[in-house]
């Protein structure tokens, strides 16, 4: 007699497969031994991602986005300009081309000293000024009214006729006094920080007549500021 031990009836191990399989789905699936057995994937866990990760994503990425926009900008910085626009565009299209016409006058009292002056006060008015005019009588000059006070400078560019400059203080008082050669584009800036007019008379004129800085200058009303900065 042959003995069974050790050995496993092929339909017996498919019932013990299907009941094992049915016990471990907690006895939900009921299928015949004779139907195969179709066994279910646990559903796949949503791996968390970890904050740290994100801020770690986040930052590599503004790396990146840094070093392109570097690249970019090192590329662009590196183009030569078309050097026959490099010239600033003041020099082209807003310099005055022309003298102004006479402007309106005010007279002024430097000491006992009487000085008739045309005023300048709008912007074109100021950047032209003595610009193209080719005499300035000796008893005249031009009053610039600037538009806030601090520090200021005049130049000569389209100018024929040396001059001689004032910087004036809000109250009236000489600051400083300097020549204006014509033609001289560099700019005689104020050493002042509180200049709010300027005098320009010919070349000479405040020391012909004995004018010096610390004298007042005053109008037909009164005062400068009285004048000119009333209700500004």
């Amino acid at each position: 007699m042959r003995s069974c031990i050790g050995r496993i009836n092929p339909i017996t191990s498919a019932a013990v497969s299907w009941q094992s399989a049915v016990i471990a789905s907690g006895g939900s699936e009921r299928r015949s031994p004779g139907t195969p057995l179709r066994i279910r994937a646990p559903p796949a866990k949503r791996l968390k991602s970890h904050p740290v990760i994100h801020s770690l994503l986040r930052m590599r990425f503004r790396w990146f986005c840094g070093w392109v926009l570097l690249v970019a900008l090192a590329f662009c910085g590196c183009t030569k300009p078309d050097e026959s626009s490099a010239a600033p565009s003041v020099e082209r299209d807003h310099l005055p081309t022309r003298a102004l016409p006479r402007l309106r006058t005010v007279k002024l009292w430097l000491g006992s000293l009487e000085i008739t002056a045309e005023i300048a006060r709008t912007p074109v008015e100021i950047e032209t000024g003595m610009m193209f005019r080719t005499n300035l009588v000796e008893m005249e000059g031009m009053l610039f009214v600037l538009r806030s006070t601090g520090r200021t400078s005049f130049w000569m560019k389209n100018c024929i006729v040396p001059l001689s400059v004032a910087y004036i203080d809000p109250e009236g008082f000489i600051q400083e006094i300097h020549d204006l050669e014509p033609g001289n584009t560099n700019p005689v800036k104020s050493s002042s920080s509180n200049v709010r007019f300027a005098l320009e008379v010919n070349q000479g004129w405040f020391t012909r007549h004995g004018i010096t800085t610390g004298m007042v200058i005053r109008a037909e009303q009164g005062s400068l500021a009285g004048t000119f900065l009333r209700g500004r």
